[in-house]
C-alpha cells in the first residue's frame, strides 16, 4: 500500500507545520509572529471555530510508514443561495511533500477526498496555477475571473475623503447583511460567528494591524466600509484588503483606505471587483492575474449564481490563514 487519506488530528500539527515551512516557505524558518500563529492555527483553530463539523474535516496522506505526505485544511461556512441555506467547504493550505515519491499521489486522493464530501459547495480562493488546472480538470468547476484579478494601488496621505469611523463586529454584522441581501448567494453570519472571524483576523498580527472603518460621503452619507491590514512600514509587504464595499461609487471608499494607508511607501493589495477598474486605473494601480479563486458544485443554481455575479464573496469567505 502507498499510503491513504485520514482524518486530520492535533497530534499532526508539529508534522504538518514541518511540511508547511518546506513547501510553502521555501524550507526557511518562520519569524517568531508568524511561527506563534501557525501553530495556533493548526493545533486549536482547525478544531475549535464557530464551523467545525464532523463531516467536513482536514485530511493528511499518510505513507506507509504513516509521515504525513500532504494536507489540506478544510473550513465548512454557512451560506444562503435564495432563502435555502447551503453548507460550503473552503480548501485552506493544500499542500504535499513535493520531494516524496507518492507525491503525485498524495495530491490527487486529498483533492478527490475534499471534493467528495457532503458540502453543496466548494471554494479554493488562494490557488496557484497548478492547483488551478487540477480544479478545472473537473467539469463542475468555474474559475472566477474577477476574483483571481489582484490589484494594486499607491496609498496617499494627501487623498481627500468624507468621515471615517471604526466599526464594530455588531455594525459591521448589519452592514455585512445589507449589502449581501442584494445577491442570491451569499454568506450567512451572525455576530458570534462574525465576532471570532475578526478576533482570529486581527490575531494574525504577522499581517499587520487590523482596520475596519466605515466611509461617510463628505455630506455626511454612508458610502460603504472597508477592512484591511495596516503593514509596518518597516517590514516589507504590502496593506492587503479584506473587504472593499461601497453603496453606489466605489471612489469615496478606496479614497478613505488611501489616505488611512498613506504616509507609508508599502501599496495596498487587493482582488478586482467589479466597478472598482476605472478608480484603481485614476491613482496609477496596477493589476496582476491570481492567485485563483475556483468554485466547484454540483448544483448548476449554485454555478448559474456565480457566472451571473450574483454571489457575494470576500476575502471574509476565503482563505483566512
Amino acid at each position: 500500500m502507498n499510503g491513504r487519506v485520514r482524518e486530520y488530528r492535533v497530534a499532526d500539527a508539529d508534522a504538518v507545520i514541518g511540511l508547511h515551512r518546506r513547501t510553502l516557505l521555501a524550507g526557511h524558518e518562520p519569524e517568531p509572529d508568524f511561527a506563534a500563529y501557525l501553530t495556533a492555527f493548526y493545533g486549536a483553530t482547525l478544531f475549535d471555530h464557530p464551523w467545525v463539523a464532523d463531516d467536513l474535516t482536514s485530511s493528511v496522506f499518510e505513507d506507509a510508514d504513516g509521515a504525513v505526505v500532504g494536507f489540506v485544511g478544510v473550513i465548512p461556512r454557512p451560506m444562503v443561495l435564495d432563502d435555502r441555506p447551503l453548507r460550503a467547504a473552503v480548501s485552506v493550505r493544500f499542500m504535499v511533500d513535493p520531494d516524496h515519491p507518492h507525491g503525485p499521489l498524495a495530491a490527487a486522493a486529498l483533492h478527490r477526498r475534499f471534493l467528495r464530501g457532503p458540502q453543496d459547495l466548494s471554494l479554493v480562493e488562494n490557488a496557484n496555477d497548478a492547483a488551478r488546472r487540477v480544479w478545472q480538470a473537473s467539469r463542475q468547476a468555474d474559475v472566477l475571473t474577477t476574483g483571481s484579478i489582484s490589484w494594486s494601488v499607491p496609498g496617499s496621505a494627501t487623498a481627500g475623503t468624507g468621515p471615517v469611523t471604526e466599526l464594530d463586529p455588531g455594525v459591521l454584522l448589519d452592514l455585512l447583511l445589507g449589502a449581501a441581501a442584494r445577491y442570491r448567494l451569499r454568506p450567512h453570519y451572525d455576530e458570534k460567528s462574525l465576532t471570532w472571524l475578526l478576533d482570529h483576523l486581527t490575531g494574525a498580527g504577522y499581517r499587520g494591524t487590523l482596520h475596519a472603518h466605515a466611509v461617510y460621503t463628505r455630506d455626511g452619507r454612508p458610502a460603504g466600509w472597508y477592512v484591511y491590514y495596516r503593514r509596518p512600514a518597516d517590514r516589507p509587504g504590502y496593506h492587503g484588503v479584506l473587504q472593499l464595499v461601497w453603496d453606489r461609487d466605489p471612489g469615496p471608499v478606496l479614497e478613505a483606505l488611501r489616505a488611512h494607508a498613506g504616509g507609508s511607501d508599502l501599496p495596498i493589495h487587493g482582488r478586482l471587483q467589479d466597478g472598482l477598474l476605472p478608480h484603481l486605473a485614476a491613482h496609477g494601480g496596477t493589476l496582476s492575474a491570481g492567485p485563483w479563486t475556483v468554485v466547484h458544485s454540483p448544483d448548476p443554481r449554485i454555478r448559474a449564481a456565480f457566472r451571473a455575479g450574483d454571489a457575494f464573496l470576500t476575502r471574509f469567505e476565503g482563505e483566512f490563514c
